[in-house]
């Protein structure tokens, strides 16, 4: 038979569902033609349309071979690889149809797409800004806007999304989008703008498109309700009522989500596992209130979605419990082994002290970034998981790993930990307060701190078991930082004033303890107050600086004399800012920890006040632990006569830096917490029948 015959066959087949026979055909005349590219290809259409991804892959990879120069070939061959989850080799033929065709704009766009399923946000923003360019549909907008977004870019991710309903004014997603942002931003208001225009562009599709039935209703809801109340919480705040009003309004919200999803089946619980860590409530602990109750409602809810698409989960009998004769398997899970604050505190003085005698530890990195700390990271530990970013690989891993004692050291800001926290992967598991938060998970069974960090009644402020070790519950080992060459004036400072350092996120202030600082100026006279540009949004910065000044108009002060905002400062900037500032104000309701200690490495005085919560106290239990108290303030107004003693007494200045530089080192060598934190995985471990060689 006629080859051009044969192929119309197998053509004919195919369309009739006849799969096999199809392919019988086709190798029949690869048998006689082994080196035909188009049927090579064809053939490996067949075996995609009947689920066999590898073999197709096999076939369409001869075919490329044979003709390397087919776009057509390579098109299909990347995305045959990238639905086998092979994105490099994907990329790969991406990169070769625009070294055939340069103007390619779906080679481009494909790569686009890998670069956000891999993490690589700077590249694919460098790609949909060209696609944007020479094809501006809402399409390549959109993707934009979510690279943008992914690489921290608000405001352009914002005004790309702005850009799509503009060329598309009934596209959902990104009234979605836009509302999720403004909520980020701070701006409640103008998010139910989009909200209502997003709830109206949906009931009208319910009414013109009979494919978005009942069911979808119920998904859309759901989404709807999810995203509104984990964006409910403003950067920053007007005021204390404002405060109030915005908790009151999330109790409200959380417990009608709650409620449906208490009331819905697992199906329609499902769409919710994508959100989980995309919208979570970040900025509820920077309210400065106990978050318990409302945290194991949350907590209750991230755990049930979870195990709606992973069900066997639940049952907490599926893992090894390494029974076997060897060390005690610590498994540490974060987004953060590189140059971050959780990476120096906990996790960095724990994973270099911990006897290696006595356990194997693993490290699974739930995040692409890395640097010098994250190859610091990798011999700190007997093994250590990189790129798998896929939560039911990493599981997985976690599993086979047999793993005794997993320890998130924060939950609540990587997406990734906090879906892995959300089941059960080991025997026993841990939170700590990289995030000094209680997780309100079911699945977490103990909250490591600080016997100096916790107030008495702490136990009541956890979901977890609370466990104090000693004092600050953390081995800290100073950074190194690159000496440079800064004067005030680099900062923008003058040159003789009292230079208050107050360079912490913003959202950390609260406003009912505004009036502090114009107090201090009031007194101190030719004084700044020095604060971040952080968090790098217009409208949060612009907020807080009405405010500010609002409180400074107040005591009929100019606060531009005494306000300065710098922007984003690198470590070694700001490790040069400590020693050139008079004295550190740490904040009232959410203390440094890093920041304080990295201050009174450079011998800067600290002034702080302890709340009633851990992330209150830090700056106390430092100051407690080098036993330098003199600089605690027990209220308001003793926190602001102590910044005005200061600031007046360039001696008193000097005989507290003195003292700082004496006990330091107490800090630095406190190993307390490392055998007590080994004697606690000890005892841990003999529960479950492990024992330590």
């Amino acid at each position: 038979m006629d080859i051009n015959l044969k192929i119309r066959l197998a053509y004919d087949h195919l369309q009739a569902g006849n799969i096999e026979q199809s392919i019988k055909i086709c190798e029949s005349i690869i048998a006689n033609e082994p080196l035909n590219p188009y049927i090579l290809e064809f053939l490996g259409i067949i075996y995609h349309k009947k689920g066999d991804l590898q073999s197709a892959i096999k076939y369409i990879k001869k075919a490329a071979e044979i003709k390397p120069d087919s776009i057509e070939t390579l098109i299909n061959l990347g995305t045959l690889l990238e639905q086998h989850g092979k994105y490099h080799e994907a990329l790969e033929c991406y990169n070769k149809v625009l070294q055939i065709n340069p103007e390619s704009i779906i080679a481009k766009n494909k790569s686009g797409l890998i670069f956000l399923k891999t993490g690589q946000f700077s590249e694919a923003v460098s790609v949909f800004e060209k696609l944007s360019e020479i094809h501006p549909t809402y399409e390549n907008f959109f993707n934009l806007g979510i690279s943008y977004y992914k690489n921290n870019d608000i405001d352009n991710s914002l005004a790309s999304f702005r850009k799509v309903i503009k060329l598309k004014p009934d596209f959902l997603d990104a009234y979605i989008n836009i509302e999720s942002i403004l909520r980020e931003k701070g701006l409640p208001g103008e998010a139910e703008y989009y909200h209502n225009l997003a709830t109206k562009i949906k009931d009208s599709l319910n009414t013109l498109n009979t494919l978005y039935n009942s069911k979808c209703d119920v998904f859309r809801d759901l989404s709807d309700k999810w995203i509104k109340c984990m964006s409910s919480f403003p950067i920053i705040y007007s005021d204390e009522d404002e405060i109030l009003k915005v908790r009151e309004n999330y109790i409200n919200l959380l417990q009608d989500l709650s409620n449906t999803i208490l009331n819905s089946s697992t199906d329609e619980i499902k769409i919710l596992y994508d959100y989980i860590g995309k919208y979570k409530p970040f900025y509820l602990p920077y309210q400065g209130l106990n978050d318990k109750e409302l945290q194991k409602i949350y907590g209750n809810a991230v755990h049930k979605i979870v195990l709606s698409r992973y069900p066997f989960l639940e049952n907490n009998s599926f893992y090894g419990f390494n029974i076997k004769k060897d060390k005690i398997r610590i498994g540490i899970v974060s987004g953060f082994f590189y140059y971050h604050s959780v990476w120096k505190i906990p996790i960095k003085g724990w994973i270099e002290n911990l006897d290696k005698t006595k356990f194997t530890l693993y490290g699974y990195h739930t995040n692409l970034k890395k640097d010098n700390e994250t190859n610091y990271a990798r011999k700190c530990f007997n093994q250590f998981v990189e790129d798998i970013l896929d939560f039911e690989l990493l599981f997985k891993k976690i599993i086979d790993d047999c793993i005794d004692i997993l320890i998130y050291p924060e939950i609540g800001m990587d997406s990734l930990s906090l879906k892995l926290a959300a089941v059960r992967l080991a025997p026993v598991q841990c939170a700590s307060w990289g995030h000094p938060e209680t997780s309100g998970l079911p699945t977490i069974d103990y909250y490591l701190s600080g016997e100096l960090i916790e107030p008495p009644d702490a136990d009541n402020h956890y979901s977890e078991t609370l466990i104090r070790l000693p004092n600050l519950s953390v081995f800290y080992n100073p950074p190194e930082f690159q000496k440079i060459n800064m004067t005030r004036e680099s900062f923008g400072l003058r040159k003789n004033s009292i230079i208050y350092h107050c360079c912490q996120a913003l959202y950390k202030f609260l406003p009912q303890y505004d009036n502090i600082f114009p107090q201090i100026a009031r007194e101190v006279r030719d004084c700044q107050f020095v604060f971040s540009s952080f968090p790098f949004i217009p409208d949060a910065l612009e907020k807080f600086r009405l405010r500010i000044y609002k409180a400074f108009q107040k005591y009929k002060l100019n606060a531009e004399k005494f306000v300065v905002f710098l922007p984003q400062l690198n470590p070694s900037q700001y490790h040069a800012l400590n020693h050139l500032a008079d004295i550190f104000l740490d904040c009232i309701g959410w203390s440094g920890c890093n920041s304080v200690l990295e201050a009174l490495s450079c011998n800067l005085p600290v002034i702080t006040m302890p709340g009633n919560l851990m992330r209150s106290r830090e700056g106390t239990a430092i100051l407690k632990l080098i036993d330098l108290k003199t600089t605690i303030a027990n209220s308001i107004e003793e926190y602001i006569n102590l910044a005005i003693k200061l600031g007046n007494d360039s001696d008193l200045r000097g005989k507290i830096s003195d003292e700082i530089a004496n006990k330091f080192n107490i800090i630095c060598n406190d190993k307390s917490c490392i055998k007590a934190l080994e004697e606690f995985f000890i005892e841990s471990a003999k529960h479950i029948g492990r024992k330590s060689l």
